[in-house]
């Protein structure tokens, strides 16, 4: 029996030795500290906890952290490209993308080892999952434009080729594909095991009542950094980590990510309430919009009532209005329109 246990735990052990991890790079995670809470505070609520179905900015990048790994990563500190200088992709989860016709046709392979947070293993069939899921219209899912090429809603098509291995191919060239293919916030993964049975059974109507608002927390499966673990409608989500993701994601030192042990986000009413919690020290940041709010925080450090550090940043956030014009329109005329500069001079004319 003891020779039994023995065996069984070298097993687990070489399981986790033969993950294939990912190791940030040095400028962006030098050193993670560990442990500790981090509190921020949202006014919106959420309507739903299923990353197939949210459509507000603020959901996506709260339940963000409980996403499928990204297969790519943009260099921000860089040249801002999910490609690097040498034009081959900055991989993530991805372990090698082949690109067997430039901006249509994808040959992706994927690390082995990488889990969800039951522990499932991530494999292509959670790609496919999701391409299927977000693909299909009744569902309508707010990353559906990014399952389709083109006026005609061409699909773009999946194929199995392995356990870790899947192909993609875009009926014509798209700018940037594989943004929309790698990227947690428009197709993804999602846990196949738990979607498909459902979907099978159940069609769109079956996707568009997983996962609510009402739904234990011991049932939601993460991707990500941290998981669900506590969520009150109208008050708050906590988080805490997904020991998973700890095992193949790494700072530069080669710690585990995430460092802090849990992340709180409260509900407010309004801008004011959450001013009022930074500046009471109830959240941890803040991104000021009006002058008063950069006063009142700035206030809130001179006197002692919070420490920390103000950043005062005039940016385009709620001071400036803009618009940005697809130049990649497939109609031609509209395309014709919005590259010519007399037209984008003429808008910026008549802009108050």
């Amino acid at each position: 029996m003891k020779k039994a246990l023995v065996a069984s735990a070298l097993v687990a052990v070489t399981s986790f030795s033969l993950a294939q991890t990912f190791q940030w790079p040095e400028g962006y995670a030098p050193t993670a500290q560990q442990g500790g809470t981090i509190n921020e505070a949202v006014y919106s609520d959420f309507l739903t906890l299923n990353r197939v179905l949210i459509s507000s900015a603020t959901e996506q990048a709260v339940l963000g952290m409980t996403s499928a790994p990204s297969l790519i990563y943009r260099d921000w500190l860089g040249n801002r490209s999910i490609r690097n200088d040498e034009g081959g992709f900055n991989l993530f989860f991805a372990k090698e993308i082949e690109e067997v016709r430039p901006e249509q046709e994808f040959i992706i392979t994927l690390k082995e080892g990488w889990k969800w947070s039951d522990g499932v293993e991530i494999t292509a069939d959670d790609f496919i999952a999701a391409r299927t899921i977000i693909g299909d219209p009744d569902v309508q899912a707010n990353a559906y434009s990014s399952t389709v090429v083109g006026d005609s809603e061409q699909p773009i098509e999946y194929e199995k080729l392995s356990k870790y291995q899947f192909r993609v191919t875009s009926p014509e060239q798209q700018v940037n594909l594989m943004l929309g293919v790698a990227s947690s916030a428009s197709v993804g993964a999602v846990p196949a095991h738990i979607y498909m049975p459902i979907y099978e059974e159940q069609g769109a109507e079956g996707i568009l009542q997983l996962w609510g608002t009402d739904t234990p927390v011991d049932q939601l499966v993460s991707g990500g950094p941290y998981k669900i673990a506590e969520f009150r409608p109208g008050e708050r989500i906590v988080f805490e980590k997904n020991p998973m993701y700890g095992e193949f994601v790494q700072a530069a030192d080669g710690s585990p990510i995430p460092g802090p042990d849990s992340w709180t986000v409260d509900f407010v009413a309004d801008r004011n309430a959450q001013v009022a919690l930074v500046t009471t020290g109830q959240a941890n940041f803040d991104w000021p919009i009006t002058v008063d709010d950069v006063r009142a925080i700035q206030q809130a450090v001179q006197n002692g009532s919070i420490g920390g550090q103000l950043y005062p940043n005039i940016g385009a956030d709620s001071l400036v209005d803009f618009i940005t014009y697809n130049f990649q329109k497939k109609n031609e005329c509209k395309r014709n329109m919005f590259q010519a500069p007399e037209f984008r001079q003429a808008i910026a004319i008549m802009i108050d």
